[in-house]
């Protein structure tokens, strides 16, 4: 298992990311040219002075972590706090919530059982994705938020499904962030509206053949339309086998060669991984895991072009670079497995194509609109 440490995700700047509008007047009889450089400039700037601003009004609040963390045995420095408006108060040190929760036990996969989490925090928090404890808050793993990108919200809706599931009373086991923990007590944070819909698949698992499929955004589309309709996929991979009684389901997502992740100093190409077992005779799904793996440029390329029977083949040396991210080991029906699948492959239609057969209706009517003015 690859010790992940500080993972980031390289992405651009977007004024659409940062949750705030810009309203620039116009007057009719004077030219006007927008300076983007320039107004992003102002925009970082704002937002240093926010987090300066913040991080003063609550040095007591900081301070009284520092004495708490020393407690037990954590040395935190100034430089170890930081806001950001999505999120709150952070502090932030390599593998800090091991060092302040660790009472908590890992398993092989590096996940902590759900129920064991909701024990250690207990207090009851609004917001999906955050366990409140007496003195810190644990947050779900940054590979869960929007662009795997540990600064953004949580994409949806995974972690608001995984925590309407009352994952406490199941055999459910998450990764945290183990680098940051938020401090301050509230439920106060910053909230991004957004739709995306959940796979509704009823199909017999019993009655689907094995073998390998593969789904693909549309070909006649520019890659910025691909970037904003299918969120950068190359491709979905789902393969079905069977054995003993056992129908074990495996999908994989690819990005295009535009999305990175850096673990440590070196650069991966991101692949969220989905395995599931259902029992045949019983009609649910036994297990259902969820994993991010990493691909060199060179591993990137051969296997985003073959298949999983081919990743099969070779599963030993991509194994080793790999986080798994959560797990049930528990009955789950196939509508909840569906509904999971299509929204950890957050904003992908070919998930939403695969398990109902056709992509989202936003979708359809844009990919109908960009092909009518190809025509005109």
């Amino acid at each position: 298992m690859l010790d992940i440490g500080s993972v980031r995700a390289h992405a651009l700047p977007s004024f659409a990311d940062k949750g705030r509008a810009m309203t620039i007047n116009y007057q009719a009889t004077v030219p006007v040219t927008f300076d983007e450089e320039a107004a992003m400039a102002r925009y970082v700037e704002a937002l240093e002075t926010e987090r300066r601003e913040t991080l003063l009004a609550h040095a007591d609040l900081i301070q009284d972590f520092r004495t708490y963390a020393r407690s037990k045995g954590v040395a935190l420095g100034e430089g170890d706090f930081d806001y950001d408006p999505k999120i709150g108060i952070i502090a932030k040190q390599s593998g800090i919530f091991w060092k302040l929760a660790h009472e908590l036990q890992r398993d092989k996969d590096g996940l902590v059982l759900f129920s064991d989490l909701k024990a250690a925090f207990p207090n009851a928090s609004s917001m999906a994705g955050y366990l409140r404890g007496g003195q810190f808050t644990a947050m779900a793993h940054p590979h869960f938020r929007r662009a795997l990108n540990e600064r953004n919200n949580f994409a949806p809706h995974f972690v608001s499904r995984f925590w309407q599931m009352q994952p406490e009373t199941l055999a459910a086991f998450l990764a945290v962030d183990e680098d940051r923990v938020r401090i301050n007590r509230d439920d106060l944070c910053y909230v991004e509206l957004d739709t995306w819909y959940g796979a509704k698949f009823a199909e017999d698992v019993r009655s689907i053949s094995a073998g390998i499929a593969k789904l693909r955004p549309p070909l006649d589309i520019s890659e910025s339309q691909t970037r904003f309709l299918f969120s950068d996929a190359h491709s979905l991979q789902i393969a079905w086998s069977e054995k003993a009684g056992i129908k074990t389901f495996q999908g994989i997502e690819f990005k295009t060669d535009q999305v990175r992740v850096s673990v440590g100093e070196i650069d991966y190409f991101p692949a969220r991984y989905i395995h599931a077992e259902f029992d045949l005779q019983r009609g649910v799904f036994r297990h259902f895991d969820g994993a991010m793996q990493y691909y060199t440029s060179a591993e990137y390329l051969e296997q985003r072009d073959s298949d999983l029977n081919h990743n099969t083949k070779h599963i030993r040396h991509v194994k080793a670079r790999s986080k798994k991210l959560f797990k049930f080991n528990c009955d789950m029906q196939v509508s909840v497995m569906s509904d999971l699948c299509s929204h950890f492959w957050t904003g992908n239609p070919l998930a939403i194509e695969y398990f109902s057969g056709a992509y989202p209706p936003h979708v359809d009517e844009t990919l109908t609109r960009i092909r009518q003015r190809k025509l005109a």
